[in-house]
């Protein structure tokens, strides 16, 4: 699920307004730590604190500029008086520490805020290396900041490409919060994750957090699904595909996930499928949302219809199932698969389906850069699906073994076999009253043809609207 940095943190870090935390944000260059830091910023500067933004490697110009390009409009908090940034330069000696302190101490008192950032410190403390002195006197001086403001202090440190954060290991001793952000590249794909190494004064439940630096929008964060316990949904009507084909009931126990497997030439050509569409329609189900991984949303409903046309469904059938209807294609190879995850998450909340169908699971799972950790993601998917009150269809080509953990992960399995491209039948597997149930392929497309039959009876005709 997506959410906002600037909503996102202080669940992290605790209120670092009103509760005087020094803040340690490490990582290598361009993994978002300016972003993240100026991100503090305005949810200071949107309750009607000051924040206080010292570089010594960004003007004003520049960063203001950088910072547009993914939504953060500065200057309106500047017209206001909420955020003062100013450029220093870097220092050589103890004797310029101490003056550099002296004058970041006498802006500090002007100006009052409750944030001061940073940004960096590394090059500070590089610069000084071999002043042991100079050195303790700026980390001390660190430390006491966040008193002097009764406020919070975000020190911001670039991690060379390669290297970890021993080399300011002081760190881990005098600042109250670390935050790590990483970054790697897998298959063209640059994959962002922050590390939270430690909070003082709060448990840590995550570990790693996948986030995303969107255009506009700035950093969001992928929060991962996690249920600790498996948990039933309302009373509610349930559809379901069992060893009779798919049905709908009533029920108090959780919603039912249905994997359909069969030989990947099928494609959309299940007469199960559209035995499913047709009950939703006929009973006034509610919608039902398609997740699509390779066809755009047009060829999907035309592929539809002409099926739909085959079984002697009119125009006015079809447009009923469909009405039902919403697809959103998604490229699984455009995104890493926690913010693959997120976005389905945010698609779901914004239809609000009673069901959804995943066409085809086999493509994202091919392409998934670490199998088992995709696999995680998509169990801790469906038991959330589940939780709320969402039945589940999955499509799967039956492509290689993988097949055999989603079905593990189903109540009810659907295995169709084929021969030389005939598909004489199809084998249900019904894991939750233990039933294994050969059904005939053209049993059932007869009762597609009868619930065609029924929708035609039930939509009433021009006459009748008259």
């Amino acid at each position: 699920m997506v959410v906002k940095a600037i909503d996102f943190m202080p669940q992290i870090l605790g209120d670092f307004i009103k509760e005087p935390r020094l803040i340690l944000i490490a990582g290598h260059p361009g993994s978002g730590k300016t972003t993240l830091a100026m991100t503090m910023c305005l949810h200071a500067m949107n309750a009607g604190e000051r924040c206080f933004y010292i570089s010594f490697q960004e003007d004003r110009e520049r960063l203001f500029k950088q910072l547009a390009g993914v939504g953060i409009e500065l200057k309106p908090y500047e017209d206001k008086g909420l955020l003062k940034l100013i450029k220093l330069p870097l220092v050589v000696s103890e004797g310029a520490i101490q003056e550099l302190v002296e004058g970041i101490s006498r802006d500090v008192m002007g100006f009052s805020p409750r944030l001061i950032v940073i940004d960096s410190i590394a090059p500070l403390l590089i610069s000084i290396k071999d002043d042991a002195k100079a050195r303790g006197l700026l980390q001390n001086f660190f430390w006491e900041l966040h008193r002097l403001i009764n406020g919070s202090v975000v020190l911001l440190a670039e991690v060379p490409l390669g290297r970890e954060l021993a080399e300011l290991g002081w760190a881990e001793f005098v600042v109250d919060a670390i935050v790590v952000l990483k970054y790697r590249t897998y298959k063209g794909l640059v994959e962002r994750v922050m590390e939270v190494k430690k909070v003082r004064g709060r448990e840590l439940n995550v570990a790693e957090l996948p986030f995303s630096i969107q255009e506009n929008v700035g950093i969001v964060f992928h929060r991962p699904m996690k249920l600790s316990e498996i948990k039933s949904s309302k009373k509610r009507r349930l559809l379901a595909v069992g060893p009779q084909g798919p049905y709908l009931k009533e029920s108090t126990g959780p919603s039912i996930v249905t994997l359909i497997e069969y030989p990947p030439e099928l494609t959309l050509s299940l007469p199960l499928l559209y035995s499913i569409l047709l009950h939703m329609a006929s009973s006034n189900y509610g919608k039902l949302l398609i997740i699509e991984y390779w066809s755009p949303e047009d060829r999907i409903k035309d592929f539809m219809m002409d099926s739909l046309k085959l079984y002697g469904a009119d125009e006015e059938v079809i447009k009923r199932i469909l009405d039902n209807i919403v697809i959103r294609p998604l490229n699984p190879t455009a995104y890493s698969s926690p913010e693959l995850f997120s976005r389905i998450l945010d698609i779901v909340n914004d239809v609000k389906p009673m069901a959804v169908i995943f066409h085809d699971v086999a493509l994202p799972t091919k392409v998934a850069v670490d199998v088992s950790y995709y696999a995680s993601l998509v169990y801790n998917l469906l038991l959330y699906l589940k939780s709320i009150g969402i039945d589940v269809v999955r499509l799967c080509s039956r492509v290689d073994s993988f097949t055999d953990l989603y079905k593990v992960m189903s109540d009810h399995v659907v295995s169709i076999r084929c021969k030389d491209s005939i598909c004489d039948d199809y084998v249900v597997y019904d894991y939750i009253e233990g039933k294994i149930v050969r059904r005939s392929w053209t049993e059932l497309e007869e009762e597609v043809k009868t619930l065609i039959g029924y929708l035609k009876n039930q939509i009433p005709t021009a006459a009748q609207v008259k």
